[in-house]
């Protein structure tokens, strides 16, 4: 009944059918049940007795049976698959009336002169339960992230007191975020078990979700101790060539999700500045982050020069612009300009004015020119040697 291959005896493949963990129903062209395994007994609740010779629509809710049934005349017929061979999400249906959720993948063979398909089903109840859960925690994420952005609108005026609840609930928030963005990771690493490409598109989602979350927090955080004055800087030498590189790494695919071009630096100068790494790749990150963000089509362009012994980093895009009077607005805590365009876009209101406190922190500054509807460049001038501690 099984297939045979050069060197490989039948009794081989009847053993590796008879242990195998996932069920095996092999079927013939005209969808009937020539033989099954133990598993799917076990899965379906039939005896083989019960099974073989029946149609395979014994095994499939209603609203499945006549797309199989067309399916398989049409691929006999024509060679057209009706669903993927490998990896395809389908309900099984138990003797007991119950579904079963199902990952299925087919192979075909000639017995003689029949045309018979095989199908594996592997039981994926628990991973489809624990992709629901994931999709739940994504749901409330981004409930959460909305919920704090619509605090910020309503914190120009908070205190230190507010600050510093900021900072303890950020805290609070860091530990299960951390978590689900770990478990995503492992679901995608394969851990338990592989998980089929539609399912790996969701999790990427909630791994990312969970990530932008993250950056909204540590951006209240930096914000909750720069108003504290407890920001600290703790420079060292910085490979500027490969700091480029990872923020690079970080905006180019904002930039691709958009179709926007994205022009940097190549691979970067080879120079070494004197800084605090950490929070130049956060200034970075935002100008840039800030750019794809307000620039629908176009491009956002990321370059860097020198002059004397500062180092000057332009963003420079193709996006909304700022009109002249709301240019010292956009420095301002959780200010959101009242423009549509601007309200889409979203965000907390603090990427900017934290920019621009890093930098001064750092020793530099941050300037702006920009003209409505045809875009903004940012220049992020730093000294190339900055001192610790360096005061606000």
């Amino acid at each position: 009944m099984l297939p045979t291959r050069p060197h490989v005896s039948d009794q081989a493949y009847q053993a590796l059918a008879q242990t195998a963990p996932d069920a095996i129903v092999i079927i013939d062209e005209d969808s009937v049940i020539l033989s099954v395994n133990p598993s799917a007994e076990r899965m379906f609740g039939y005896s083989a007795a019960e099974m073989v010779g029946q149609k395979m629509t014994l095994l499939m809710p209603e609203r499945l049976r006549a797309l199989h049934r067309s399916g398989v005349e049409r691929y006999v017929a024509t060679g057209e698959k009706h669903v993927p061979w490998c990896g395809v999400q389908l309900p099984g249906l138990r003797k007991d009336g119950t579904e079963v959720p199902l990952e299925i993948s087919f192979g075909e063979f000639f017995d003689g002169d029949r045309h018979v398909f095989t199908g594996f089903m592997r039981d994926i109840t628990e991973r489809v339960q624990h992709q629901r859960a994931l999709e739940e925690t994504a749901g409330e994420l981004e409930a959460a992230v909305r919920e704090l952005e619509a605090r910020s609108h309503q914190a120009e005026a908070a205190s230190r007191a507010k600050s510093d609840f900021l900072a303890t609930m950020s805290h609070e928030l860091r530990t299960p975020l951390n978590a689900t963005t770990g478990y995503a990771d492992l679901l995608l690493a394969g851990i338990p078990e592989p998980i089929p490409e539609a399912a790996q598109k969701q999790v990427e989602r909630i791994r990312l979700a969970s990530k932008h979350l993250l950056s909204v927090i540590e951006e209240i955080l930096t914000f909750s101790r720069l108003e504290a004055g407890r920001e600290t800087v703790n420079t060292r030498e910085v490979s500027l060539e490969e700091l480029v590189d990872e923020v690079c790494a970080v905006v180019e695919p904002l930039a691709e999700d958009k179709q926007l071009r994205f022009h940097g630096p190549g691979s970067g100068p080879s120079v070494a500045l004197h800084t605090d790494p950490g929070k130049l790749r956060q200034i970075l990150v935002n100008l840039l982050g800030n750019a794809v963000k307000f620039t629908n089509q176009g491009e956002v362009a990321f370059d860097i020069r020198f002059d004397g012994d500062h180092a000057l980093f332009s963003v420079r895009d193709t996006g909304i612009g700022v009109a002249p009077e709301n240019l010292q607005a956009i420095w301002e805590p959780f200010k959101q300009l009242e423009d549509t365009n601007t309200r889409s876009a979203g965000g907390t209101g603090l990427g900017l004015p934290v920019s621009r406190d890093l930098a001064r922190l750092l020793g530099g500054d941050i300037a702006v020119e920009s003209t409505p509807g045809r875009g903004s460049t940012f220049t992020l001038r730093l000294p190339q040697r900055t001192y610790d501690n360096q005061a606000v």
